[in-house]
């Protein structure tokens, strides 16, 4: 299944800035159009909607089997964006992930002194080899 993608009502396909600008590994059939920050190709839908994305353009983008990707319209457009690895994270969901019952929380000067510490050691590691 390299390069097949399902799409629910095909109008125009087009990269988006999230992929990589390479000054190279681009075809050059595609390079004054990447330039402008677009690179064009035909492809046809499928009777189960799906396309295949051009060998050429998965190569330059590093598009690789069972990648994921995030598919949206802007007007009459859609628009391809690789998924986040990583769901986003807020401070609120993070919060509470250091919690240890019965631990007492450290002061600033705490903090600053047991950082100081371990980049000492890890410090002195790297001079011990």
């Amino acid at each position: 299944m390299t390069g097949l993608m399902t799409l629910d009502s095909p109008v125009l396909l087009t990269c988006s800035p999230a992929f990589p600008r390479l000054s190279s590994g681009v075809p050059s059939s595609y390079q004054s159009s990447y330039r402008k920050g677009m690179a064009m190709e035909t492809v046809k839908v499928s009777s189960k909607g799906q396309i295949v994305i051009p060998k050429e353009l998965r190569e330059a983008h590093h598009i690789t089997p069972g990648m994921e990707f995030v598919v949206s319209t802007v007007g009459d457009e859609i628009r391809l964006r690789p998924a986040p690895l990583f769901t986003p994270t807020t401070h609120e969901q993070a919060a509470g992930c250091l919690y240890k019952k019965g631990r007492k929380p450290m002061t600033d000067a705490e903090m600053n002194k047991a950082v100081r510490k371990r980049v000492k050691r890890l410090d002195d590691a790297t001079k011990a080899r």
